[in-house]
């Protein structure tokens, strides 16, 4: 065997070994999303976090702004509004810009409520508090009905620098110069803490009402797209923690 061959021999041995190389490299590891789209407006994260974004609220129109809207954290879902004396929904709002959400608790002080005395069992008590900064239950935080007004998430009005006094807002309404109403201003700093009737806790952040983002918003803005993010406790456990 000449120079020739030899070198040629090497050279087809080295072309062999390289290929079984690379037939014998594992595959690259498959990239798994780091979230569940649950549906065309819902995101569930490997964290558990549940992210709302512009969730058409079913009923906006003008003749029925009374009608309730019901939603259920587990289910990540409106529910019919016929269910309201049931512990079928969470939390409830009225019309399209949510000015106040009320809990679930059929023991509302208020016998005109259509839940009162239903079988709902649910509180919040709203804090001053980044959304992943909050990572339990508060220590010593009683979940109770004491006042009805204080069992609700609400927007403030006219006032914006008295309402950044309570947590329990999670909107300012803005207006123009003639006085009248704009569009709502949520707040970023206010973390609302339902207590659920199984006793599970669900940490929220409310986040916008509008057909945009929230800086977006402005006169222009369409209400009724509701957007919030949640995390449910596991059950027995205060801990919050998304991060």
């Amino acid at each position: 065997m000449n120079i020739k061959q030899i070198l040629a021999l090497m050279l087809t041995i080295s072309i062999t070994a390289l290929a079984s190389c690379k037939k014998d490299k594992d595959p690259e590891p498959e990239v798994k999303p780091d979230f569940e789209q649950v549906s065309k407006y819902i995101k569930k994260y490997n964290s558990g976090v549940i992210e709302v974004t512009q969730l058409p609220i079913p009923d906006t129109t003008d003749a029925n702004i009374r009608s309730w809207t019901l939603f259920n954290f587990d289910k990540m879902e409106f529910v019919a509004s016929s269910k309201i004396a049931s512990g079928e929904w969470d939390f409830g709002f009225q019309g399209k810009t949510v000015s106040v959400i009320w809990a679930n608790n059929g023991l509302t002080g208020d016998e005109e409520s259509p839940n009162w005395e239903g079988p709902g069992r649910v509180y919040v008590k709203s804090f001053f508090c980044k959304f992943d900064d909050m990572e339990k239950v508060p220590d010593g935080v009683k979940f109770e009905v004491l006042d009805n007004s204080r069992n609700v998430i609400g927007s403030a009005a006219e006032n914006r620098q008295e309402y950044t006094q309570f947590a329990f807002y999670w909107a300012y309404n803005e207006y123009n110069i003639d006085k009248e109403f704009s569009h709502k201003v949520p707040f970023t700093n206010n973390i609302h803490v339902f207590k659920l009737t199984d006793g599970r806790y669900v940490k929220i952040q409310l986040i916008n009402t509008y057909n945009n983002t929230p800086d977006k918003n402005s006169v222009k803005s369409r209400p009724g797209y509701l957007s919030f993010r949640y995390y449910i406790s596991k059950a027995g456990s205060t801990d919050l923690k998304t991060k």
